[in-house]
């Protein structure tokens, strides 16, 4: 294997938090105690109404960058911190996921022997709201292969490492929509700009939560995914029509997102067979949104034998 040249390794770890308070320490510490040591973490304070602030003042490391703003939307947030940021090589953070200790090492490592890469990934390991293990991906790791599914990216947002000279090339995250399937259009743009990979191993825990938009229903999912297409072959150009599809797509009662959100965990434990801890989450998603027919087949499904359940746990939701 080439030896690497850290002397080339400086790297600029860009972190958007707004309220995140329940796991933003955890999070934070896992960037701070990362066997690989020459980085600048840049945290952006988006208008964070909870203790969130008060949490990164408590880290006295001269490797933090800290921007406090008053809310302007992950898009906007994620470019003001990469426009300060020193290093080529860009490693994206959210405030509620752990990376593993090696993750920055490994990372540096690839990107340093594999120069045509403009955008790695890896593998990541599924959490649940409680820190809970629920699976690990296994997503494609070759340029090929990852390429042939655009529009679709099979690389996750907070465990990327891109170029910074691709990044401003390639525009930028859209600021037109403030949170949705930014990472999306972006990783679109970058592909014409070289390699797209992902690491083998898993090098962070992603922990699925609530609010996150991947809890809105299959039917707004398809939905959403069909605006974010409209957008990428219409030349990434964004519309007042597209901003208004999003809005009305993501605009769901907080019940609801927690509806999703427990009928999703269900249906993993289900997948795994374990049908105790599935059912507890089908009754939640119920107590939350009792209109929802697949959650009752689901919930039934978790007193059938194994061999009945194959089809059941396919249903969408």
């Amino acid at each position: 294997m080439e030896k690497v040249d850290h002397n080339r390794g400086f790297l600029s770890v860009v972190m958007s938090v707004y309220n995140a308070e329940l796991f933003l320490k955890e999070s934070i510490e896992s960037i701070l105690n990362q066997t690989y040591h020459n980085f600048e973490f840049i945290i952006i304070n988006d208008g964070s109404t909870d203790n969130s602030l008060s949490i990164i003042k408590t880290y006295n490391d001269k490797r933090i960058v800290l921007i406090n703003q008053e809310n302007r939307g992950l898009s906007k947030s994620l470019n003001t911190g990469i426009s300060i940021a020193k290093a080529e090589y860009i490693v994206r953070m959210d405030a509620d996921d752990i990376a593993y200790p090696e993750r920055l090492q490994k990372q540096l490592d690839f990107m340093l022997t594999n120069p045509s890469c403009v955008l790695a990934g890896s593998n990541v390991d599924f959490l649940d709201v409680n820190g809970q293990f629920l699976y690990t991906s296994n997503f494609a790791t070759d340029n090929e292969t990852i390429k042939g599914k655009l529009p679709d990216v099979e690389i996750v947002h907070s465990v990327a490492i891109f170029k910074k000279s691709a990044f401003f090339i390639g525009q930028q995250y859209p600021e037109e929509i403030f949170q949705h399937f930014e990472d999306r259009i972006l990783f679109n743009r970058l592909s014409v700009y070289g390699d797209f990979f992902n690491l083998p191993e898993s090098l962070l825990a992603y922990r699925l939560v609530p609010s996150s938009i991947s809890n809105l229903n299959s039917n707004r999912v398809k939905r959403l995914k069909k605006v974010s297409d409209q957008i990428i072959l219409n030349n990434f150009t964004i519309t007042d029509a597209n901003i208004r599809e999003v809005e009305s797509i993501t605009n769901i009662s907080k019940k609801k997102k927690l509806a999703n959100y427990h009928l999703r965990i269900g249906s993993i434990h289900l997948k795994k067979n374990k049908k105790s801890d599935a059912a507890k989450h089908f009754s939640r998603s119920l107590f939350y949104n009792p209109l929802v027919w697949q959650t009752y087949l689901k919930l039934i499904a978790c007193t059938l034998p194994h061999i009945f359940i194959k089809r059941i746990k396919q249903t969408s939701i």
